[in-house]
């Protein structure tokens, strides 16, 4: 137990060192293309994106969740999937760049044509990793897949903005996506220390599609749910609208990243090595439920107090416009992160069927939102976006406590315990200390005051309720302090 524990810790300081770093070097690349390039510029990539995120489901299929669920893996499982992802990588290639001319019709935006062609390659050196990355995840090694991310970052992202001053447009974000994926898939392939054997069996592909299926069509919805928004507003609205929706949909992804991004990359493994152990398989879903409650609800009211502040310093006034978006998205921001856990209570124990089925009932309500929200305009979409959101989150607790034996009670209880704190901190200051007490006109000045004031309310009104993600975090910190200090 305390190996896993260890193993555990390791894995997800490793994961989230990363995403600390992804966010800090890429926030400042993404403040700097910000300043340098338009709104319709992040709006044209945006529309082209969209059709990428759809199509790179097909890549895996679901292969490398399955790989990484199932106990037993051979040589013939890795050497299977790698073949099939590059395979399936290779087609699509060739599929989307003979396509480029229709999708630059549907948007009625001829110049997306080249732009198509250009990230069609992309399919193809996303396809050479996946088996490695998969076996690292397993083996909780996350330090590879970390330091992959960052050279990339860096290197793509010097790329971009060179481009940039050079007065490339739009290119320079094409070219950097582009980069980006190249060095990652070098990277892992490099130093993951794991070669798949170039093993084709259809047996094994078999064996883990029982799996990989459920969890590809599940993931097929999920994405559909996530990119179909991006592609009806590039359709309707214009390239510039699509940009500040775009920025305002990525600085929401901000909680993701710090919550349940790092978390969920280490829980599902762990939580699959425990699978079978009742006792301890609950006690570690709670224990995360109270640790990542903590930090979402407290990241999420602190980004919306602080939206207009954050948008206008880092990204400048042309990009007022996304701070209603951001705001509004920001209402079910919990949504994402919570429910990635209780998703994981179905897909560690193997239950991709009810993956499936949870999946389906969420992506109907999200379907007839777009369908009924986009038809009165963007902001009504957004705030029926955030009424889903709830609704999602209670069907992954039903589903979740079937599973557990959890009462839904004390999932619903361990939510609640944080976010009273969140919206606490939130209303009084944005109620009663900025409206009445103080009056702060510059920036950056009140979105430093306001982070202090917002942070010390914020742990002091969980201490006082003995909140246990707060000790557990605290816990943690000062242990690694200690051992340092040694």
């Amino acid at each position: 137990m305390d190996n896993l524990k260890q193993k555990t810790f390791r894995a997800f300081a490793w994961d989230f060192t990363g995403k600390l770093a992804d966010q800090g070097i890429g926030f400042f690349i993404s403040i700097i293309l910000a300043r340098l390039l338009a709104p319709e510029e992040f709006g044209l990539l945006a529309m082209v994106s969209v059709v990428i995120a759809l199509a790179s489901v097909f890549i895996d299929s679901g292969l490398s969740m399955a790989l990484i669920q199932r106990k037993e893996v051979s040589e013939a499982h890795y050497g299977s999937v790698f073949l099939f992802n590059i395979t399936i990588g290779a087609l699509l290639t060739i599929l989307f760049f003979s396509l480029s001319g229709f999708i630059a019709e549907f948007y009625n935006r001829p110049e997306l044509k080249l732009i198509m062609q250009v990230l069609s390659f992309s399919f193809i050196v996303d396809s050479f990793a996946r088996a490695q990355s998969a076996w690292l995840v397993k083996q909780l090694k996350f330090g590879v897949i970390t330091k992959a991310r960052i050279v990339a970052l860096i290197i793509s992202g010097s790329f971009g903005v060179t481009l940039a001053f050079m007065g490339f447009g739009v290119w320079a974000l094409v070219f950097q996506s582009m980069m980006a994926a190249v060095v990652t898939n070098i990277y892992i392939t490099i130093f993951s220390g794991f070669r798949p054997k170039l093993i084709y069996n259809s047996y094994a592909l078999k064996e883990l599609w029982g799996f990989g299926v459920k969890m590809f069509l599940s993931r097929i919805l999920n994405t559909i749910s996530e990119q179909i928004d991006r592609l009806i507003i590039g359709k309707i609205f214009s390239p510039a609208i699509l940009g500040y929706y775009q920025r305002a949909k990525s600085l929401n992804g901000f909680v993701i990243k710090y919550t349940s991004g790092s978390l969920m990359s280490v829980m599902f493994p762990v939580l699959s090595s425990v699978q079978n152990d009742k006792e301890r398989y609950n006690a570690i879903v709670l224990k995360a439920l109270h640790v990542l409650s903590f930090v979402t609800f407290g990241l999420v009211a602190f980004l919306h107090l602080e939206a207009e502040d954050i948008i206008i310093i880092l990204f400048g006034n042309k990009w007022f416009p996304a701070i209603e978006y951001f705001k509004i998205l920001l209402l079910g921001g919990y949504g994402y992160p919570l429910s990635s856990l209780l998703v994981n209570v179905l897909s560690s124990k193997g239950k991709s069927g009810k993956f499936l089925k949870l999946e389906i009932y969420k992506q109907i309500l999200f379907f007839l939102n777009i369908v009924i929200g986009l038809y009165f305009g963007l902001i009504e979409y957004l705030y029926g976006y955030a009424i889903v959101i709830f609704i999602a989150v209670l069907l992954n607790i039903f589903f979740a406590a079937k599973e557990t034996n959890i009462l839904i009670k004390n999932f619903l209880l361990v939510i609640l315990k944080y976010l009273v704190p969140a919206f606490f901190s939130n209303i009084f200051i944005d109620k009663i200390l900025l409206m009445y007490c103080c009056d702060f006109s510059f920036h950056l000045f009140r979105f430093l005051s306001v982070s202090i004031i917002y942070l010390s309310i914020y742990l002091f009104i969980n201490f006082i309720m003995k909140n246990k993600g707060f000790f557990y975090i605290k816990n943690e910190i000062y242990s690694l302090i200690r051992k340092r200090i040694k």
